[in-house]
């Protein structure tokens, strides 16, 4: 069973797609994809929390 499934939390940040925007000499660390995935939830909660204090059921790019 993967990691982000014992826990439930979905994969956010693929590795794959984190290395297509890379220059191609970076490497990156095992444990990027979890602390940005960590970060993107983080976001995410506090831009519905925004949502729901302008009484919209959308999340807006200025929620972000």
């Amino acid at each position: 069973m993967p990691k982000n499934q014992k826990n439930k939390t979905p994969r956010l940040a693929i590795r794959f797609n984190l290395k297509k925007v890379l220059p191609k000499d970076a490497r990156l660390s095992i444990k990027v994809p979890e602390a940005l995935d960590r970060k993107i939830a983080d976001i995410l909660i506090k831009a519905s929390e925004r949502m729901k204090q302008n009484k919209r059921t959308t999340i807006l790019p200025q929620d972000l």
